[in-house]
């Protein structure tokens, strides 16, 4: 039978037979948990993913007859959260930290509660943006289509034909780094865009300090995975760096034209044109990056954020967050 017959698609034996191994794994880990949770007097599960994680929290609950919750992101939610719908009908609440996530998961139940993220704004101290004569990038995240550094190599080779005096480091690791360093060879880009690998947390924000913009070209990929909202945006605002970024869904939580150069995901030249903005318009960009901080303290507080998830966890709602605005 075929999906198009009004059915649900048969799924192939040996994608069956895997989805069986996963629920048998799953359903041991949950019985291996349970004497835990009984032992440490444990009343609520959260699972921090709305994956996997989710469906072990799950079961887990079922067999002490504790209440749980999860959360969801990004890929956990668009590509592997699976019956969605479900985990809602038996969650208390499932938190989301972009306003596009919050719209899916209520597409599946309504006890959907958005809780955007925050920072330690202690932690990264403000400094104003100065021009200089050369532009120098930083990138932060995995090497994985949705981040979309295809396009950063691309547009800093563009931005130097055209002019603009730009190098590029990207901190992150992932499956796309052989393709990357093709990319950068094939276009004599060895001298001006580094791939720094995965750094610890110190080495990363010393990386933004030193850099004088950050850039997030994020896409959506092949196989529908999208990013959120990713932190080290708010902790390059935070930091005073001007941002450019992709107007992806995730980001638009907390960019706009008012604080960052917008460019439409997976247009290299239009990230390019960005770069360029950034020290041609010195006095706008200035005004971003200052606009960029301030919203950072009013929206992304750790400090405030948080208790969004303290009042759902102890029962309580902040109804004016979880809702329309």
């Amino acid at each position: 039978m075929q999906a198009g017959d009004g059915a649900h698609a048969i799924p192939s034996p040996s994608r069956a037979l895997k989805l069986a191994g996963r629920q048998k794994f799953l359903a041991a880990q949950a019985t291996l948990l349970a004497p835990q949770l009984r032992l440490q007097n444990i009343s609520h599960l959260h699972a921090t993913w709305a994956n996997h994680i989710a469906d072990l929290a799950h079961l887990a609950a079922q067999k002490t007859e504790r209440s749980w919750s999860f959360a969801a992101h990004a890929r956990d939610l668009w590509v592997e959260g699976g019956d969605l719908k479900g985990k809602l009908q038996n969650a208390k609440f499932g938190a989301v930290c972009t306003r596009a996530g919050e719209e899916e998961l209520r597409k599946h139940g309504e006890n959907v509660i958005y809780a955007p993220h925050g920072l330690p704004l202690d932690k990264f101290p403000f400094q104003p943006w100065q021009k200089a004569r050369k532009l120098r990038v930083v990138g932060v995240g995995r090497l994985v289509e949705k981040k979309g550094w295809m396009d950063l190599v691309a547009a800093v080779g563009i931005a130097q034909r055209y002019g603009t005096a730009v190098s590029a480091q990207i901190i992150g690791e992932g499956p796309l780094r052989g393709l990357l360093e093709r990319q950068i060879a094939g276009q004599g880009l060895s001298d001006s865009i580094q791939l720094r690998g995965a750094l610890p947390e110190d080495e990363v924000i010393a990386a933004m300090q030193g850099a004088n913009c950050f850039v997030l070209p994020s896409r959506r990929a092949s196989d529908g995975d999208r990013d959120g909202l990713p932190n080290v945006l708010l902790e390059a605002a935070a930091l005073g760096l001007p941002l450019v970024t992709s107007d992806s869904e995730g980001a638009r939580d907390f960019v706009d034209e008012d604080t960052a150069w917008l460019f439409p995901s997976s247009d290299a030249m239009a990230l390019a044109t960005a770069l360029g903005n950034v020290v041609s318009r010195p006095e706008k960009t200035l005004e971003l990056c200052h606009a960029a901080r301030e919203r950072v303290e009013n929206e992304f507080d750790v400090n405030r954020n948080v208790e969004i998830l303290v009042r759902a966890f102890t029962g309580g709602r902040r109804e004016e967050r979880s809702g329309e605005e």
